[in-house]
């Protein structure tokens, strides 16, 4: 099992020299330069992150309600910036998850149809 956590390590470290991870610190300490926005940023992602743990009809219209809240956040360029860099991120990071179970005799058929 240490040898695992060693790999692990190894891949981590991969990430963190990636550019979709460097791109995603970069901006995201651009925005925690500017204090009032960061604020506000923060706020936005905590409850944006709480509605879509639910993902079901009322969490979209949660959203849409959300983004009408924020609206003045959401559309600073350093925050919209940060947004794409995030989804380039978390899709890096699903991809690689998904390799790895794709790879492993993991049973997941239940999850089809």
């Amino acid at each position: 099992m240490d040898e695992m956590y060693k790999q692990v390590d190894g891949l981590i470290d991969l990430i963190k020299s990636s550019s979709e991870y460097l791109d995603y610190t970069s901006k995201l300490k651009q925005i925690q330069g500017e204090d009032a926005l960061s604020v506000r940023f923060d706020e936005f992602r905590k409850k944006r992150f709480t509605i879509q743990l639910n993902d079901d009809a009322q969490s979209q219209k949660e959203l849409k309600v959300l983004y009408q809240e924020y609206k003045d956040v959401v559309v600073s360029p350093l925050v919209c910036d940060f947004l794409l860099s995030e989804e380039k991120l978390f899709k890096t990071l699903r991809n690689l998850n998904s390799y790895v179970v794709e790879n492993l005799d993991i049973s997941t058929g239940f999850l089809e149809g």
